[in-house]
């Protein structure tokens, strides 16, 4: 994409309960588009973040991320994968559900 589209760019980060419904549903569709689908989890995933961010140009949903709150059961997943519990205490967040339609990919967005 040329510079002047990158300008139009419009970032939008709320925290779940601040997001209007149709802004949760286009999140979990998006989600569900590019081949997430978590088993009926999706949703309570999306709901039990910290902040969601779309980026959209024009009206056109074109990127997403969370700071998700991970549950204890897949911290000490993490960690225990990890041969380390070092610290576990002080992991709060993590980054995910972040995503980028293809065209827009390598502008880097989820930078911004």
């Amino acid at each position: 994409m040329d510079n002047d589209s990158l300008k139009d760019l419009k970032f939008v980060i709320k925290k779940p309960e601040e997001c209007k419904t149709t802004e949760i549903d286009d999140f979990y569709e998006f989600t569900i588009k590019i081949g997430q689908n978590l088993e009926g989890e999706l949703k309570d995933k999306i709901l039990n973040s910290f902040l969601l961010g779309f980026c959209y140009y024009k009206s056109d949903l074109l990127g997403i991320a969370a700071i998700k709150k991970p549950s204890n059961g897949w911290i000490k997943y993490l960690f225990g994968n990890a041969w380390s519990l070092k610290h576990i205490d002080k992991f709060k967040f993590e980054f995910g559900f972040a995503y980028t339609k293809g065209e827009w990919r390598e502008n880097e967005i989820c930078t911004k």
